[in-house]
């Protein structure tokens, strides 16, 4: 039995990582900025036109330019996570690098990329909510279904502990910078802004070295389940201070209540819809079917959470995650 979990988790982890590309390319195409050539392009191509009029067809812009940055930038992705041993950087910096220095040679240019360009240019307009919406389910539901459910169950209190009072003094240490050291004449909500954004980290750099240094399974599970809760936590002071700094007043006990209900909303409603995923399973075991529930269960939390409960979309999706984890 524990071999058919160990499978049935191995194939979603796959399915899962396939899913996120699929999406991405759904995301890229759907999201694109409508462009200026008018819907009879399509049909015009082969027909005679003039000079003129040739040379305008050849310059448009379509839709479909935008997967050409995702196919370099997968590939990119691939051949530095491929050299990843060789070198002392870790690959997310890597890539981080190699975008700054497209992005310069773009802008340097004047956009004279040719197709790349264009490309860029749908990726740089792409709307940042649906961006958010479609990313991250999969990125935390994915890190949260393949932890182990036991030593989550161990450290949960450590992970609570760091990604709670730890993002919040992570948030007011960041937040003395703009505060003391920049000459922005920024108040104490300002800062706290910034600070919130700073505070969320991300454990993938560490984590695989502490793989590679023989750590113990306890701490990486720790820094890694820390990690999927803190972005929860620091976007809830995010939105807060984001209020406070545009002109909002809050009393003592509404700050309490908003607190509450992000924190506790959102994972109850992550669990919920967890709960109804795994009803239908038990119903019958069908690998097809059970892949398909674990992408469902990713984005409904995120959307009942977010548009409908009005709680913390991040906390739903890891909520939900670690329900169902143990199937």
């Amino acid at each position: 039995r524990r071999s058919g979990h160990r499978d049935v988790q191995e194939m979603t982890g796959t399915s899962c990582g396939i899913a996120r590309v699929a999406l991405a390319v759904i995301c890229v195409v759907a999201a694109s900025v409508p462009t200026a050539a008018s819907p009879s392009t399509a049909t015009d191509v082969g027909q005679n036109h003039t000079p003129a009029a040739a040379a305008s067809i050849s310059h448009e812009t379509h839709q479909h330019y935008s997967l050409t940055y995702l196919v370099l930038m997968l590939t990119v992705g691939a051949v530095c996570h491929q050299v990843d041993r060789k070198n002392p950087v870790p690959y997310t910096v890597t890539l981080l690098v190699l975008g700054i220095v497209i992005g310069l040679v773009n802008e340097a240019t004047g956009k004279g990329l040719g197709r790349l360009s264009d490309s860029i240019d749908q990726w740089t307009s792409i709307d940042p909510h649906l961006l958010l919406f479609v990313f991250l389910p999969a990125l935390l539901f994915g890190d949260a279904i393949n932890m182990e459910f036991a030593s989550i169950r161990k450290a949960f209190g450590q992970m609570l502990i760091l990604a709670t009072a730890g993002v919040a003094l992570g948030a007011f240490l960041c937040a003395l910078v703009p505060r003391y050291v920049f000459d922005y004449g920024w108040d104490w909500n300002y800062s706290m802004l910034i600070g919130s954004i700073l505070a969320a980290t991300d454990p993938v750099a560490v984590v695989s070295l502490l793989k590679e240094v023989g750590a113990s399974q306890n701490l990486s599970t720790i820094i890694a389940g820390e990690a999927m809760l803190n972005d929860g936590t620091a976007v809830v002071f995010y939105l807060l201070f984001l209020d406070l700094a545009t002109g909002a007043t809050y009393s003592t006990g509404e700050i309490v209540g908003f607190f509450a209900q992000m924190a506790l909303g959102g994972p109850a409603i992550g669990v919920a819809v967890a709960a109804a995923c795994v009803w239908w399973v038990m119903r019958g075991k069908n690998p097809v079917i059970e892949t398909t529930l674990f992408v469902i269960v990713a984005y409904a939390s995120m959307i009942g959470s977010e548009q409908e409960g009005g709680a913390s979309g991040v906390l739903a999706v890891v909520a939900a995650g670690i329900f169902v984890a143990p199937l």
